[in-house]
C-alpha cells in the first residue's frame, strides 16, 4: 500500500461484517488501538471482541499468569473510554461493553475445552469490569434515564436502555455491597418488560440475594401470561451454580410446564442445554443424561423439538477427555435404544459418525 506512514494499524472489513474468519496478525497493542480509535463501528467492535477473547483463552489455560493482569488494566481502560464516548451511539457502546458468550469462547479455544475454567475466567473478568465501570455508571446515568413515565419503544431510547441495562450487569457483577438493593428496585419500579426482564436477570445470574424475591414476584404477576413466562422458566436454567440441574428437574414439573408445549421445553430444557455451558457440561456426566432422557421420551411425542435439543452436543468432540467421554457414553445409550423417529436417529448417527 503506497503512501501509507510507517507505523499505521489495519482496519479490515470496514463496512463489512458477512461471517468470515481472518487472522490479521494484530498484537494486542495494535488490537487496543483499533478498540479506541477505529471510525469503523464493526471494526471497533471486532477489535474489542478479539482482546477479550484472547484474555480469556489466556486466563483459561493459566489463572496465575501474571501478563493477564496487564491485559486486564488495557481493556478496562478500554471499556471505560467506549462507555463515556458522546459519539458513539448508546446502542453501539452496549455492544461493545459486552463480554463474548461462554459457547463463543469455547468455540474459539476449539479443543480441550473445559466449560467450567472458562465460567471462571469470565465471571472473574466481568466482576474486574464491573468495579471498573461503577463510576461512569453514576457519571452517565441521568442522560440514559428517560424523562416521566411513558414508555418510548423507539430507536434511540431502546438503546439508552440497552447500554443503561448493560451498566447495571456490570454492577450486579462486581460484588459492590449495594447492587442487590439496587437492582431489586430498578426491578420493582420498571415500567417496562425489557428494564424489568434484565434486573431479573442480573440478580439470577449473579446469584444476589434478592434473586428468589424477584423470581417469585415475576411469577406472581406473569402467570396468566405463558410467553412471558417462558422467560421466567429460562433464566431459571441459565442460572449458574451445581444446584441449577436439580431447579430444572424440579421446574419440569410444574403446573405451567408441559413436554407437549415445544416452546416451554425449549424455554426450559433447550435454555439449560445451550444456555448454561457450565451446567450442562458438569464433569460427572449428569447433565448429559438429563438431556438424554428427555430426548428419549420426546422421540415417541415429539421428535422434531428432541432433535433440536440433541444439537446441544454438536460439539461435544472439542470438550476435554473427561467430560468427551461422557458425552460420547451418553449418545451411544440413545443410539443404542435406537430411535423411533428418523429424525432423532439421523441427529445422534451424526454426533457419533
Amino acid at each position: 500500500f503506497p503512501k501509507v506512514p510507517r507505523g499505521s494499524v489495519l482496519s479490515i472489513n470496514r463496512g463489512f461484517s458477512a461471517p468470515i474468519s481472518l487472522q490479521p496478525g494484530h498484537s494486542r497493542d495494535e488490537l487496543a488501538f483499533l478498540a479506541r480509535h477505529d471510525t469503523d463501528p464493526f471494526s471497533r467492535w471486532q477489535a474489542v471482541q478479539t482482546l477479550c477473547h484472547a484474555l480469556l483463552a489466556a486466563k483459561v489455560a493459566d489463572p496465575t499468569d501474571a501478563s493477564a493482569e496487564a491485559a486486564t488494566a488495557t481493556l478496562c481502560d478500554i471499556a471505560r473510554s467506549l462507555a463515556v464516548d458522546d459519539s458513539l451511539d448508546p446502542a453501539f457502546r452496549a455492544l461493545a461493553l459486552a463480554l463474548p458468550m461462554e459457547s463463543d469462547v469455547a468455540r474459539e479455544i476449539g479443543k480441550n475445552i473445559d466449560t467450567d475454567a472458562i465460567h471462571e475466567a469470565r465471571t472473574s473478568l466481568k466482576s474486574v469490569l464491573g468495579t471498573a465501570l461503577a463510576d461512569i455508571r453514576e457519571q452517565i446515568e441521568p442522560a440514559l434515564i428517560p424523562a416521566g413515565d411513558r414508555f418510548d419503544p423507539g430507536a434511540a431510547e431502546a438503546g439508552k436502555r440497552a447500554l443503561l441495562n448493560t451498566f447495571y450487569d456490570y454492577l450486579a457483577a462486581s460484588g459492590d455491597a449495594d447492587a442487590d438493593r439496587i437492582l431489586l428496585d430498578r426491578f420493582t419500579s420498571a415500567n417496562n418488560m425489557t428494564v424489568r426482564f434484565s434486573a431479573l436477570n442480573a440478580l439470577v445470574q449473579s446469584g444476589l440475594p434478592s434473586a428468589g424475591t424477584a423470581l417469585d414476584h415475576f411469577y406472581e404477576h406473569y402467570q396468566t401470561d405463558h410467553l412471558v413466562l417462558d422467560k421466567w422458566f429460562a433464566v431459571q436454567a441459565m442460572a449458574p451454580g451445581r444446584e441449577t440441574l436439580g431447579r430444572v428437574q424440579a421446574l419440569a414439573g410444574h403446573r405451567h410446564f408441559s413436554f407437549s408445549n415445544p416452546n416451554k421445553t425449549r424455554s426450559l430444557i433447550g435454555a439449560f442445554a445451550s444456555g448454561n455451558q457450565a451446567e450442562f457440561n458438569r464433569p460427572d456426566g449428569r447433565g448429559y443424561t438429563f438431556l438424554i432422557d428427555i430426548c428419549a421420551s420426546l422421540d415417541k411425542t415429539n421428535p422434531q423439538v428432541a432433535a433440536r435439543l440433541l444439537s446441544a452436543f454438536r460439539s461435544w468432540r472439542s470438550l476435554e477427555p473427561g467430560r468427551r467421554a461422557l458425552a460420547k457414553a451418553a449418545l451411544q445409550s440413545l443410539a443404542d435404544a435406537n430411535p423411533s423417529s428418523p429424525d432423532v436417529r439421523d441427529i445422534v448417527q451424526r454426533c457419533l459418525a
